[in-house]
């Protein structure tokens, strides 16, 4: 018992007096190494900063020149300017179309269409099966379709969701060896895909125009915004007959989001230009004077008019908008609009909407360390 005692005291030294030669040794260690870790942490906050300056440099060279390098869609607008739509498709040599859509708007407008373009000798393929928020084993459906039927081009007809499905179901077509989740991101995409034509139904997400898409993957329950001129729509149809069928409550929900989409991307003063701004500022302008008009008057032709051109002209500046803010305000504030109180709210001040989107700006990685 006393052996064991005094071997358990006699450890009990060693183990202090290594502790505190540990202590020691790190405490010297730490103040000779601490000229050879500060240089090394500039160095490192040195390069991050010159990452960062690049960055925004290039995007904002890329701003300049990217009307010139990639023209924006061709726009045609106007009660019954769907009836264009054969004289379009084969300005971009498009003969069998892939008509990509939901299964609402598949049963009411496509059909009348479908015939149409029957009648002038395209080939129509129909895909009325996708969803909100369109997934990854969709779109890959759209692909195999699209082989499986010789297809050479693309016709989403419908909201946003038909219309990103086709995006990327054109840019699955073009980079083949290339996983969808490895699309996520910007210019992640450089091929030259089949001519996409947008016909839009409802007036808010202006898709028809912008060089994105958003896919969801189910299986890991992620959301991949994917960014590439390469996949921005020839030519969008703003047909406003096509949107008299909409519910008053999506006509609220959907004027609401091309909205929001109007002040992300004016309150983004880091890449808006003048012209960009005159064209959110028209769309606030006609969304105010024309939205409550629509939603009470669905057969006003005028004010459906309007909101789709204030639609399309939101998402024409996409590479200046900040997205996050519209889909999580959208659904809240429509039930204002429908309240009629919305209307008498300080809320669209732009100091205000400065304010509210500065946590969205900062979240770029632009400014994270």
């Amino acid at each position: 018992m006393r052996l064991r005692q005094r071997n358990q005291q006699r450890d009990d030294v060693l183990r202090r007096r290594l502790c505190a030669d540990d202590a020691l040794l790190l405490a010297i260690g730490h103040q000779l190494d601490q000229p050879v870790i500060k240089a090394l942490d500039d160095t490192k906050q040195a390069v991050q900063n010159f990452g960062y300056r690049a960055h925004s440099k290039v995007i904002d060279i890329g701003t300049k020149i990217y009307p010139a390098m990639f023209p924006m869609p061709e726009i045609r607008k106007g009660c019954g300017s769907v009836q264009q739509l054969p004289e379009i498709l084969r300005s971009y040599g498009v003969h069998s179309p892939m008509i990509v859509t939901g299964p609402t708007i598949g049963k009411t407008i496509v059909p009348p269409i479908v015939a149409m373009l029957a009648d002038q000798g395209f080939a129509c393929t129909v895909f009325d099966r996708t969803e909100a928020n369109p997934s990854v084993t969709t779109v890959e459906k759209i692909r195999d379709l699209y082989r499986e039927r010789g297809c050479d081009g693309f016709l989403a007809i419908g909201g946003g969701s038909p219309m990103d499905a086709a995006k990327i179901a054109a840019a699955a077509i073009a980079k083949p060896g290339q996983p969808i989740q490895k699309m996520a991101g910007m210019m992640r995409i450089i091929a030259k895909v089949a001519p996409i034509i947008c016909v839009p139904t409802t007036a808010g997400t202006g898709s028809e125009v912008t060089i994105g898409a958003v896919i969801s993957d189910h299986d890991t329950h992620h959301k991949y915004a994917i960014t590439a001129p390469c996949v921005t729509p020839k030519a969008a149809i703003l047909d406003p007959e096509l949107t008299v069928s909409m519910p008053p409550f999506i006509t609220a929900t959907t004027g609401v989001d091309a909205l929001t989409h109007a002040v992300e991307s004016y309150v983004t003063c880091m890449y808006n230009t003048d012209k960009t701004n005159k064209w959110c500022e028209d769309a606030v302008v006609s969304i105010f004077r024309y939205l409550e008009r629509a939603y009470n008057d669905p057969n006003d032709m005028e004010a459906r008019e309007q909101m789709l051109y204030a639609s399309c002209t939101t998402g024409l500046p996409s590479h200046a908008r900040v997205w996050g803010m519209s889909m999580a305000s959208r659904t809240r504030w429509a039930g204002c609009i429908i309240r009629r109180t919305v209307w008498q709210t300080p809320l669209f001040s732009r100091s205000c909407w400065r304010t509210m989107a500065r946590p969205f700006i900062r979240s770029w990685p632009v400014w994270q360390s």
